[in-house]
């Protein structure tokens, strides 16, 4: 054993690594959220599950593989303290909660559990960054600006149910787009460096990284204005705002015209999907009318497409199998594929009138097959590793 490696205890293990157990509960979350369309589609169940669908993918997988992620990378960033095995065990216990009152009907149980979630991972996030002495890159502005979206927009789908259903609209917006969405572009030009070409993204100068991050607070003022004008003004320039904001963000701070430099699949994956967030905002705003399966492009070509490659890549390097994380393993291959074959197949759905169950069916098939794939392969990766945990910066 060399002197970086270290035997953990499980638990001090979890804490550190938190991605451990939330990517499998992510997992976990996915399959319960689309196993419902494919049962619709294909008529063994007759209720109409959208909201159910819709906010236990949003609220429950892609907020428990964000949670996992910035869990593992925020302390290894800072040199902060990881999760405590409470904040742990609360955001476990409150993913698993938002399913299950969303099955019961429970929507306000459902959204309290949810902002337990957000609120564990603001405090988690506050106090490691606060007490950091490397700035964070000045895209991370999106990260607070993202939480608290998604908790006003929760807070407006409890309004909703309690006696002011306008809001819903407003509040669905928020939790399924702006925050998510935020966390991407928080994210996504340390991510694209890493991941991309293989190397940490060089710190700005004081002068270059104030006037960054005000270019990037007002993009995020921009971002969440835009929900103003959807639902105040006209919903077609308040997505088309969104993203236009999206698209120049991704532009300029990912640089997605600099094409992976490192060999992996997952590589090619990520910088794909990254492209795909922007498109799917787009092709929403210039098409009102087929808005929503649209923004599967976004949801499912862009979002779960990332989630997926990301944590390939935090498996692989963490798991201490880096060679797989320059090669192209078949499950990464296949993953891929289904998904975006779903993407494609949500988003023309309504194309096919006549066959339009079938056709979310289909869609909702594929994805969950690769979804599948992907969580069995990520945790035989984690559950076959030895019990030595290599100490990275």
């Amino acid at each position: 054993m060399t002197p970086t490696q270290q035997v953990m205890p499980l638990s001090e293990r979890l804490r550190r690594e938190p991605f451990r157990i939330l990517f499998p509960l992510g997992a976990l979350l996915a399959w319960v959220a689309v196993l419902p369309w494919v049962l619709f589609g294909t008529g063994f169940i007759r209720a109409w599950l959208g909201t159910y669908h819709a906010l236990t993918m949003t609220q429950g997988f892609l907020i428990a593989m964000a949670f996992g992620f910035l869990g593992t990378m925020l302390p290894r960033r800072t040199g902060a303290a990881p999760l405590t095995t409470v904040e742990l065990l609360v955001a476990v216990l409150a993913l698993v909660a938002v399913p299950v009152c969303l099955i019961a009907d429970l929507l306000v149980g459902a959204e309290l559990a949810y902002l337990i979630v957000l609120g564990t991972l603001v405090q988690f996030a506050l106090r490691r960054l606060r007490r950091t002495s490397r700035p964070p890159h000045p895209s991370f502005v999106f990260l607070p600006l993202g939480l608290v979206g998604g908790m006003i927009g929760s807070i407006l789908i409890v309004c909703s149910r309690l006696g002011s259903p306008a809001l819903l609209g407003p509040g669905r917006a928020l939790v399924e787009e702006g925050l998510l969405l935020s966390l991407v572009l928080s994210v996504a030009p340390m991510l694209a460096s890493i991941i991309e070409h293989d190397r940490p993204l060089a710190d700005p100068g004081e002068r270059v990284y104030r006037r960054q991050r005000a270019l990037h607070l007002l993009a995020g003022a921009l971002l969440f204005g835009s929900f103003a004008v959807q639902f105040a003004v006209s919903e077609q320039a308040g997505v088309l705002l969104r993203g236009t904001i999206v698209a120049l963000e991704v532009a300029w701070a990912s640089r997605p015209d600099r094409f992976p430099t490192v060999p992996g699949l997952h590589r090619r994956m990520f910088w794909l999907a990254l492209l795909l967030v922007p498109v799917g905002e787009l092709a929403a705003g210039a098409r009102p009318a087929l808005r929503i399966p649209l923004l599967h492009l976004t949801f499912v070509g862009g979002f779960s497409l990332l989630v997926f490659a990301v944590s390939f890549h935090v498996v692989f390097l963490h798991t201490g199998r880096e060679a797989l994380a320059r090669a192209r393993p078949w499950p990464v291959a296949l993953v891929g594929t289904l998904v975006l074959l779903a993407a494609a197949a949500r988003a023309c759905a309504e194309h096919f009138s006549r066959h339009y169950f079938e056709a979310l069916a289909t869609a909702s098939s594929l994805w969950l097959a690769g979804a599948l794939i992907w969580g069995a392969y990520v945790m035989w990766l984690i559950s076959s590793a030895s019990g030595v945990t290599e100490e990275r910066s």
